[in-house]
């Protein structure tokens, strides 16, 4: 068992260093897609081998990158990290199963079904593509079962901590009208995790089954200035029932486009600065009031009593809209 789980090791870390560029066979390469390594605990890191002859293994949070070439049954890697990882043998195909033994190890690995997302290069980070398709699969094999009049409200983006910008994963935002419950689905290279919630607010109408691909939006970002690896980005419908992509990256600023046409979007759709600019004409209006010579309260508790009510809309506001939580106690409450 000790020697079994030492080969393991010793696989899972030669591959862990191999971004691969297989030669692709007449009728594609077999092995596209995305594959999980067998362990005796069970299923371990999952490697995602592209079109472009490039793979990423994804090990818990760290992601590893590298080269390798694959033709005839024999395969030869090439480390990004360095020519101490470099490592070639033989590989074996076997319906939805890979066997592969290499000087350092070997290791069998199993295709994992779908539904998943490919990933494609931006700098040094990792997009997730096909969100179009993903969100339909996820919509069909998890939303609906869960119930029957589920819509799809929110699309998130994340940064998986501690990638450095590598990785990421897609969380699928579902409500159900009959009484407001909703169902968050993330899906990341490693696995799909359905978390139903009682109560959901996270918009109140569907968005489109068809819309641009988040690749795509980074490109046009990219042409429009936006510097630094993506944080976060989501895709929803807003306030003028207009389904947009917003960004945000590493760098300075945000961008917002439209989800169907691509055309950037320079207001504000959410809602939040024209209810922001209310608050304020609101304080205004309140502290002329509170200046008033009729006023008999002590002005500097009314002042403060002022600033709680209004900061208090504020953070609630902030907590349920922007959250999806619930605000009591002065405190926000996310379930």
């Amino acid at each position: 068992m000790k020697s079994h789980a030492m080969r393991t090791l010793a696989i899972t870390f030669v591959i862990l260093s191999t971004t691969a560029a297989f030669t692709t066979a007449a009728g594609g390469n077999p092995l596209v897609g995305v594959w999980q390594l067998e362990t005796p605990a069970g299923p371990g890191p999952v490697v995602e081998y592209r079109e472009d002859g490039s793979f990423v293994l994804y090990i818990g949070n760290q992601v590893h990158t590298g080269r390798i070439d694959a033709a005839g049954g024999k395969f030869t890697s090439i480390s990004d990290a360095g020519p101490q990882n470099n490592d070639g043998g033989d590989y074996t195909i076997t319906g939805d199963r890979l066997w592969m033994r290499g000087k350092l190890g070997d290791g069998t690995w199993q295709r994992r079904p779908g539904p998943f997302f490919p990933t494609v290069v931006d700098g040094e980070t990792y997009l997730p593509a096909n969100l179009p398709a993903l969100s339909r699969q996820i919509y069909a094999h998890y939303a609906l079962p869960w119930r029957g009049d589920a819509f799809p409200a929110l699309l998130n983006v994340q940064e998986i901590p501690y990638s450095q910008g590598r990785a990421y994963q897609v969380v699928f935002h579902y409500i159900s009208p009959a009484d407001g419950a909703g169902l968050m689905v993330t899906v990341n290279a490693v696995s799909i995790t359905p978390r139903p919630v009682t109560k959901a607010n996270w918009g109140d109408a569907a968005y489109p089954v068809d819309f641009l691909d988040l690749p795509v939006v980074i490109r046009k970002a990219r042409q429009d200035g936006m510097v630094g690896q993506l944080r976060e980005a989501s895709m929803t419908l807003w306030k003028e029932r207009r389904a947009a992509w917003m960004l945000k990256p590493r760098g300075p600023g945000g961008y917002t486009y439209h989800a169907l046409t691509g055309q950037r979007i320079k207001h504000d759709i959410t809602g939040y600065v024209e209810q922001y600019n209310k608050d304020w004409a609101e304080a205004n209006r309140n502290l002329k009031a509170l200046l008033s010579p009729r006023e008999e309260e002590d002005p500097y508790e009314a002042e403060a009593r002022m600033w709680k009510n209004i900061f208090g809309a504020m953070n609630k506001r902030e907590c349920e809209a922007k959250k999806g939580g619930h605000f009591q106690y002065n405190s926000c409450y996310i379930y």
